[in-house]
């Protein structure tokens, strides 16, 4: 599957664990191992143990790391700090591989932590959130990332409403970005009530500014 992907042009690919049966971390090296062997192209880990049921641990990430060169980052959705921080501990100086927090609610923290970054799925709707949140942060000013945290955090307030792929649908449609989610067979119809509610989310954080070129001042400010 994954030489099928890179045969369709990727650049770099993101890949989770396996799951249903649940692999032991030996087996996640192996795993992972064997499929940077197969392709020729830079690999991001995905750490999602809220979704997979399975974690894979900052030690194992370390040696997947020192054994395979081209696995060259991780997407780390777990929200745990304390797992987190030993991630970044364990691969401090290694300039070549990126640890990316993927909780809209951790950004602030994550970066102050030592990430090198981020990456949600919100930010499909509300890029110019997360760019001006990480502009503030590289800038020093962390009073004015912390209020670009609040207005994500109230920005996610959408997947409140039916479920997160539901709420995620109607954003793009109402934001004019796409006609629908290819979220098949999770994405549920909102009521009108819950549309509503997250229409208006979205006419307060996100549309007036999705495509402004300059950029506005955080709600709380």
């Amino acid at each position: 599957r994954a030489k099928q992907i890179c045969r369709e042009g990727v650049t770099q690919l993101s890949v989770l664990p396996p799951f249903y049966f649940f692999p032991a971390q030996e087996h996640l090296v192996a795993y992972f191992s064997e499929i940077a062997a197969a392709v020729d192209r830079p690999i991001f880990l995905y750490d999602n143990p809220t979704l997979t049921k399975c974690n894979i641990l900052p030690h194992t990430v370390a040696e997947i790391r020192c054994r395979v060169p081209t696995i060259v980052g991780i997407k780390e959705s777990n929200q745990d700090c304390y797992n987190l921080q030993t991630l970044i501990d364990l691969t401090r100086g290694d300039e070549e591989f990126s640890i990316l927090t993927g909780s809209e609610f951790l950004i602030v923290v994550g970066l102050q932590m030592g990430c090198s970054g981020f990456v949600g799925g919100l930010h499909n709707l509300c890029p110019h959130l997360a760019v001006a949140l990480y502009d503030a942060f590289c800038a020093g000013d962390l009073d004015t990332a912390k209020r670009w945290q609040r207005d994500l955090i109230e920005a996610w307030q959408i997947f409140r409403y039916g479920n997160i792929w539901g709420a995620f649908d109607e954003g793009l449609r109402y934001l004019g970005l796409a006609e629908r989610a290819t979220g098949a067979p999770y994405i549920s119809k909102l009521t009108l009530e819950e549309a509503t509610k997250v229409h208006n989310i979205l006419d307060r954080y996100v549309k007036p500014h999705l495509h402004r070129e300059r950029r506005r001042q955080p709600m709380g400010s």
